[in-house]
């Protein structure tokens, strides 16, 4: 398995980063990109775009000339990046680490012999990141290479089985949180007062280190982009949805995409994890469309049958057994009897037929009876969602918030399940259920 190999010790590449690379660097490539449109037309902008982003040195931001760089070494490196800045800010990659990226693929598609050490750096980086627990940031660095069908699989499911057992080991608090009585009170007040959410989800991460999250357009960044690019498609313009950060991408996913210059806002600017600047769905149609947005959406239904999947794989007692039957029952509900069908299939999916765990998801909601249920997802209402939030906001102010991990977490996923009336019988399990990792 591509995984594994040599755990010896290194140096780390890099500490805790200190800024994003768009934070960083994303005013400069924007001006490289404004510059470079400006000395004559081209009918396609998207590869200059790409070729901005790889000249670009991500720790010092130097530029540096790179000729012949093929149009695959160009989307590689840019799905990267964006990959990366999908994640929560504090779960992305440093620039350091981004620096190995880009040094990799440049020798790996330039002229020169590629060194094993730097690859080997790179694998290690990977089982350092799994070891850890960061498994969006090990699925970005897997995504930059190209291996068998076999390896894939074996990856993608070392993956999960390592995502699942972090989002349900047993946990004891160290001891060095403490829950204060203003934040009781904030969670009290926000029930009343959803305009104080913002303000709540700082102080959960500032004295829990709990951050809820929403997969969110970035208006500023749009606004940014637009005056470099007056010919992108306006907000108002469909735009297919971005790719999932754990899905890797093919030659004939991305033939299936529409032309690049009719998606190259869409792709500079697609939605990504970050705290809540405000919360007033049922008033804010933008706030509304990220939270119906299809990536959402289907990211709350994979988090649902994924963790109950790997609930039902599990033979030791895990105190969760109660939660199955009410899921199932849940399930039969929503969609009908053919529910308890669902895992079976699912299952056969992945072990006779061999297919990726994504790949059975992706037959599972391309088809009845659980093609359903993201349609159901999309009817919820913004009174709805709001209401889910006051509700969320009560049971915070008076439950033991220390059962919850230090992570992040989709606040959408907490709210879907209410409003879809999914009754969890433990606080701390609709939490693991939408922990992002």
């Amino acid at each position: 398995m591509l995984l594994a190999g040599s755990r010896r010790s290194i140096a780390e590449v890099s500490g805790a980063a200190s800024s994003t690379f768009y934070e960083t660097h994303g005013a400069a490539v924007r001006r490289a990109v404004a510059a470079s449109l400006q000395q004559g037309p081209k009918e396609d902008p998207f590869p200059t775009v790409m070729r901005e982003h790889l000249q670009l040195d991500p720790c010092s931001g130097e530029k540096r000339a790179i000729p012949g760089c093929s149009t695959e070494m160009l989307r590689l490196y840019f799905q990267f990046l964006r990959d990366n800045e999908r994640l929560p800010r504090n779960s992305q990659l440093p620039l350091q680490e981004i620096r190995l990226v880009w040094e990799t693929l440049l020798a790996f598609f330039g002229e020169e012999d590629l060194e094993q050490e730097k690859i080997d750096q790179v694998f290690r980086l990977i089982q350092r990141k799994m070891e850890r627990g960061q498994i969006g940031q090990a699925w970005i660095l897997l995504n930059i290479f190209d291996y068998q069908r076999t390896v894939r699989l074996d990856n993608e499911r070392s993956l999960y089985l390592e995502e699942m057992a972090l989002l349900f080991s047993r946990r004891q608090d160290d001891g060095q949180r403490t829950v204060s009585e203003e934040l009781r009170q904030l969670l009290q007040q926000a029930a009343g007062d959803l305009g104080l959410l913002p303000r709540v989800a700082e102080k959960l991460a500032e004295e829990l280190g709990i951050h809820l999250q929403l997969l969110r357009k970035d208006e500023e960044e749009q606004e940014s982009w637009r005056s470099v690019l007056p010919e992108a498609p306006s907000a108002a313009a469909p735009v297919p949805p971005a790719p999932r950060q754990d899905e890797p991408r093919t030659a004939a996913a991305d033939a299936e995409q529409p032309a690049p210059g009719d998606r190259l806002l869409s792709a500079l600017c697609s939605r990504k994890w970050r705290p809540p600047l405000r919360f007033a769905p049922e008033t804010d149609a933008s706030m509304l469309d990220d939270l119906h947005s299809p990536e959402a959406v289907r990211i709350y239904c994979d988090s649902l049958i994924k963790g109950v999947y790997f609930l039902i794989l599990i033979t030791e007692s895990t105190g969760y057994e109660e939660f199955l039957a009410t899921f199932i029952e849940w399930l039969r509900e929503l969609i009908g009897p053919e529910a308890m069908r669902v895992f079976s299939c699912f299952h056969a999916g992945v072990t006779l037929e061999e297919k990726t765990i994504n790949e059975s998801l992706e037959a599972m909601f391309t088809a009845p009876p659980m093609g359903e249920l993201p349609a159901l997802v999309t009817a919820a209402t913004g009174e709805e969602l709001a209401a889910a939030a006051r509700s969320l906001l009560e049971e915070c102010a008076g439950a033991d918030l220390l059962t919850i991990a230090p992570g992040d977490y989709s606040l959408e996923g907490l709210l879907l399940d209410r409003v879809l009336e999914l009754s969890v019988p433990r606080f701390d399990l609709g939490w693991r259920l939408h922990r992002l990792l």
